[in-house]
């Protein structure tokens, strides 16, 4: 039987991996719900319609259709989804780097490729925060009798997953102390 090896793990690569887990969790959960923003129009009282990146049309008792341009939804959409995918990614580097590599380049690879996917996902999910009301009040506004419209809690979850991926990233691109040579010593 060999000897057993300790493996040392860094505290601030741990919060690294969990600021990760935790984005991934907030953007899934943007993704897949419905309520980006709520609509109140004049004539339809206090009722509100909410719409997300799934809903593109709304139709009202009375038959009127209101509908966002599909094409400014879809790039939102996809630009999600691929942030997830890249959180996924640079999770799986995150525990390679904690668990799996002996060396200290090869955890400080694992960890700056970790860190560059998280710098992207957070990119993608800025524009997604950005893109999204901006196209949609231009959108919505051409529609005459729009009394309000207001941000809604999985709006919220995107500049959440995209504020704990900035904060992963970081900590993810943070230096690790360098081995010590143990027959060096420091004067």
């Amino acid at each position: 039987m060999g000897e057993p090896v300790a493996i040392r793990i860094r505290p601030i690569k741990v919060i690294a991996e969990v600021l990760a887990v935790i984005a991934g969790i907030w953007i899934i959960i943007s993704i897949a719900g419905p309520e980006w923003v709520d609509v109140k129009f004049h004539n339809h009282g206090d009722t509100t319609w909410n719409w997300g990146l799934w809903i593109i049309c709304n139709e009202f008792e009375d038959g009127q259709t209101v509908c966002m341009e599909s094409d400014w939804v879809t790039v939102c959409l996809v630009f999600s989804i691929i942030s997830f995918i890249l959180t996924i990614t640079a999770s799986i580097l995150g525990i390679l780097g904690l668990l799996v590599a002996a060396t200290f380049h090869t955890k400080r690879m694992f960890y700056l490729l970790a860190g560059i996917v998280m710098f992207t996902m957070a990119l993608l999910e800025l524009m997604v925060a950005i893109i999204f009301p901006i196209k949609f009040g231009e959108d919505i506004l051409s529609a005459s009798n729009v009394k309000r419209w207001d941000f809604d809690w999985t709006y919220a979850f995107a500049w959440g997953g995209f504020i704990f991926g900035v904060g992963s990233a970081g900590f993810f691109l943070l230096p690790s102390e360098r081995q010590e040579n143990p027959t060096t010593t420091y004067m």
